[in-house]
């Protein structure tokens, strides 16, 4: 499946009973706030970082993506906390069932080489 069929499983559908829908959001959402909040850490706190805004809505608004272990990666951008532009790009996989929180990137936003 593709990235956006995979994400659709973790948000509700009429398909699924209102139980699991919940459960699954709960998931994804606090998936979601331990990926920032990783991200702020490694960026000096609130007082100097803010994560894009997508980061702080529901957690199916987030830019995130399932792997075939059933963690979640969330690749997301920040900015220093004085600026409006952001120049960070953090890469963050959270695994709930194992309660492990892995930073894999952590640094400037990659520009493309103009050739």
């Amino acid at each position: 499946p593709s990235a956006s069929q995979q994400n659709k499983s973790l948000s509700p559908s009429k398909d699924k009973d209102i139980d699991t829908n919940l459960k699954n959001l709960i998931k994804l959402n606090r998936a979601k706030n331990l990926a920032r909040q990783a991200a702020e850490k490694a960026n000096g706190g609130l007082r100097l970082y803010r994560a894009e805004p997508a980061m702080h809505q529901a957690g199916e608004n987030a830019p995130y993506k399932i792997n075939s272990d059933g963690s979640l990666t969330f690749t997301f951008k920040g900015r220093q906390a004085t600026t409006s532009f952001f120049t960070i790009l953090s890469v963050v996989t959270v695994d709930l069932d194992r309660e492990i929180v892995t930073m894999n990137y952590n640094g400037e936003i990659p520009t493309q080489v103009k050739q």
